[in-house]
């Protein structure tokens, strides 16, 4: 008796139940971070504030990309094909494991904080302490940028473990920026406790990306695969 022939539906990826609660776990930290920082923004502006909302705020976030990242990432066809995991990982392993693949992600942003911290005069009308601490529109728009492309490219290579790392290089990218304020523009403890809130803004830009890295990931294979599985239908007719 012939197989029946397998149709599109069967074999979507939208159908993986462990797909869906993967995009809503990200999605549930980035709304949690809203959320905290409508409560800041609204009802307090004191450094202790920002520095409790900033720490609880960067735990949620990692501990919920953490929870997405030990989730089994697999498609639809490898589900019905053979349960195979899932990992996505393009380019091997990377030295160092996960420190290395945050290390460089962040390195291109970092290059770009210590750009605009010792090189002032760069086309930038700024003193140096208001470049340091971003004073700038295009500086901040091509520091978001960075973060973004990092966090896509980590999420595209790497859609097991992308939302988790890209948390982490966000976070890097802070103490980085956090320590340049210090250092080249004297700022005090208070103005950086009370500067964090602003910073946590940067690790949502970076999970974003991971986000869109991770769907498009999923999309490209998931066209990729399905003509293998619809012609493996085709011949058990």
């Amino acid at each position: 008796m012939a197989a029946s022939r397998p149709s599109w539906n069967q074999f979507s990826y939208d159908s993986d139940p462990r797909a869906r609660l993967r995009h809503l776990i990200i999605g549930s930290a980035l709304l949690v971070f809203v959320a905290l920082d409508v409560v800041f923004v609204e009802f307090s502006e004191t450094p202790s504030a920002a520095l409790v909302f900033s720490v609880l705020s960067y735990l949620i976030l990692l501990l919920l990309s953490g929870a997405a990242g030990r989730l089994p990432l697999k498609s639809g066809f490898a589900a019905i094909e053979g349960d195979r995991d899932y990992d996505g990982n393009l380019l091997g392993t990377v030295p160092g494991g996960t420190l290395g693949r945050v290390a460089i992600a962040a390195l291109i942003p970092v290059v770009l904080l210590l750009i605009l911290a010792f090189i002032p005069d760069l086309d930038d009308p700024l003193d140096p302490s208001e470049t340091v601490q971003l004073g700038s529109t295009f500086a901040v728009f091509w520091l978001l940028m960075s973060l973004a492309l990092a966090g896509a490219v980590l999420g595209f290579l790497w859609p097991k473990s992308g939302a988790l790392d890209a948390v982490l290089v966000g976070g890097t990218v802070i103490l980085a920026q956090s320590l340049l304020s210090w250092y080249k523009a004297d700022a005090s403890r208070e103005a950086l406790q009370l500067a964090l809130y602003t910073y946590m803004v940067w690790v949502s830009i970076c999970l974003i990306g991971a986000w869109v890295g991770l769907t498009l990931r999923q999309i490209g294979d998931a066209d990729l695969t399905a003509p293998q599985s619809l012609k493996q239908g085709q011949s058990n007719l």
